[in-house]
């Protein structure tokens, strides 16, 4: 019989060692944790952000099930997962305070050949065609290494190829342009990069002139009432539903898109670099108008879309989308092996290494 305090170094000690051990990380991972805990046994899948946390849940949940090591140990290579929390974008404004204007730390990777910079692996590596031709998918040579995902080679760039500008707040991703304050610097994107050819205006006044343009008049499918920009978007939908949807390759990388329009879009900003949609507040080039906006609002502060069941708000829509499906207890990813299902495609990959432990 030993005391509560024993029982509680004996559960942490016994879950790090099951955590450096059997899942194998380091102290160090533990430490500046970056990974989330999740407890299958819970009906809710309760995930915990740091061990301490995770750590108080097993206490008050399961301490009937955790009683020494061995019982740690069964419950954590039974019941636990362990994810690696990876922060998109448009999940940046989770962290950001909820009013005015916000200071927020946003992740830069610059070009090596310009200066341009992006908060996105993704843009940059888009960005870089206008230099030099880049194609992932078929990998990347570079410094004696092939790169076949965004992440690893953009930061590579950075560590070997990169000259990193001073620390400042206000620079124009754009041009590197060093302004005094936030003021300066958007007064400087909007006087010499902001460009936009297809603002409202200038599709209104299309619009007027040509009133039969159907480029420019929304269309609903019959079939399903899904509503699209124009008809000939409609019309390209509407072979999915009779089986016969024409497939568009890309003559660079092999990816395929149902409609000429798309396959054009992908080759421009994925194989041209072209992103033409700046951010007014620092000058970051986006590839389409939607992504621009959304971004815009790390700066603003603005989150137009509010949950209905608990009222958290967030800047983009398919964020607020993923977060009322956990309101709705809603999982997409099921388990072939054992019918679990999850919220998470991460969480599902990670579930499916604990069947491979158990042969």
């Amino acid at each position: 019989m030993y005391s509560f305090r024993s029982r509680k170094l004996l559960c942490v000690s016994s879950i790090k060692k099951v955590l450096t051990e059997y899942f194998k990380l380091s102290d160090e991972d533990l430490d500046h944790s970056g990974l989330e805990f999740i407890c299958e046994k819970c009906d809710n899948e309760s995930s915990f952000q740091t061990l301490q946390s995770f750590v108080e849940h097993l206490k008050l949940q399961h301490k009937f099930e955790i009683k020494d090591n061995k019982s740690v140990e069964n419950f954590m290579k039974e019941y636990v997962s362990i994810v690696e929390m990876l922060v998109s974008e448009d999940q940046i404004a989770d962290l950001e305070p909820e009013k005015g204007m916000v200071d927020v730390k946003i992740p830069r990777f610059y070009c090596p050949f310009c200066e341009n910079a992006f908060s996105s692996t993704t843009r940059l590596i888009c960005h870089l065609n206008q230099h030099v031709d880049v194609c992932i998918e078929k990998g990347v040579a570079c410094c004696d290494n092939v790169y076949k995902d965004t992440k690893s080679f953009a930061v590579h760039l950075q560590e070997r190829h990169v000259n990193h500008p001073p620390n400042a707040t206000n620079i124009c991703q754009s041009c590197g342009f060093a302004a005094e304050d936030s003021q300066q610097l958007q007064s400087h994107v909007s006087k010499e990069h902001y460009v936009e050819k297809d603002d409202v205006n200038n599709v209104k006044e299309r619009l007027e002139n040509h009133d039969r343009c159907q480029k420019y008049i929304p269309a609903v499918c019959p079939e399903c009432n899904k509503t699209f920009s124009n008809k000939y978007n409609m019309l390209v939908h509407m072979k999915s539903h009779n089986g016969t949807t024409e497939k568009f390759h890309c003559n660079r990388c092999n990816k395929t898109y149902k409609s000429q329009a798309s396959l054009k879009f992908h080759q421009k900003v994925s194989h041209e670099g072209i992103l033409s949609f700046l951010c007014s507040y620092c000058g970051e080039a986006f590839p389409s108008r939607v992504e621009r906006d959304v971004h815009t609002r790390i700066h603003s502060g603005k989150k137009p879309y509010t949950c209905k069941y608990c009222g958290n708000s967030y800047r983009a829509k398919n964020t607020l989308d993923r977060h009322v499906e956990i309101h709705l207890d809603i999982r997409k990813y099921e388990c072939h092996i054992c019918s679990k299902k999850f919220r998470k495609r991460t969480h599902l990959n990670y579930h499916l290494t604990t069947h491979k432990r158990k042969k």
